[in-house]
């Protein structure tokens, strides 16, 4: 499946001009959106269904249905700049990916489009599609935000992918998520106490 998605992407995904003033931001959702488009008008044979995302607030960009298999399909852009600095995209909340690991029949992966931007013209420079659990949790951490989210740590420097498999991940991912919540525990009893010093 991750090696139809890049095919289908390398073919279809070209380089494009842009209005003169958009912003970095606004490049990111016209390259999303013709990711999306693709994705949802040349699906393979097999895929019975390519729809879009339930809600703005769902995991996918587009999912595509084989008679076995859900497939959760998130597009993630990165803009290559010359200047250093931190990347730090959120993938998706752990309490969605505990969720999602409970259903065997359903997936979620990743699409990773890298772009530079010379003037008006837009090139991309890369695609990656991976499945979540294929990140190396030497790139992954865990932020406050919600009920925990996770991220990748820094974009800017080359992805590590692991085989140690789906459920050896999932089984990181939950230790990662006890350490996260533990530490937000201990927090949080440190600014209780700072109001209970003031009575």
């Amino acid at each position: 499946m991750k090696e139809e998605i890049k095919v289908l992407l390398e073919n279809h995904l070209n380089d494009f001009e842009v209005p003169v003033g958009i912003e970095h931001r606004g490049v990111g959702d016209l390259v999303e959106q013709k990711v999306n488009s693709i994705l949802l008008n040349h699906p393979p044979n097999h895929i019975t269904e390519a729809v879009e995302a339930r809600s703005k607030k769902s995991l996918e960009d587009v999912t595509w249905k084989s008679p076995t298999t859900t497939y959760w399909i998130d597009v993630k852009t990165h803009y290559i700049q010359d200047v250093e600095g931190f990347s730090m995209p959120n993938m998706s909340s752990i309490e969605k990916l505990r969720k999602l690991f409970k259903q065997p029949n359903e997936e979620l992966i990743y699409v990773m489009v890298s772009y530079t931007r010379n003037n008006n013209l837009i090139q991309i420079d890369n695609i990656k599609v991976f499945f979540i659990w294929e990140l190396d949790w030497s790139v992954l951490s865990i932020q406050n935000l919600g009920r925990g989210i996770l991220q990748i740590k820094d974009n800017n420097k080359p992805l590590v992918f692991t085989n140690q498999g789906k459920q050896k991940w999932f089984n990181q991912l939950c230790k990662s998520a006890i350490q996260f919540h533990t530490k937000q525990i201990a927090h949080q009893k440190k600014l209780s106490e700072i109001w209970g010093n003031e009575l």
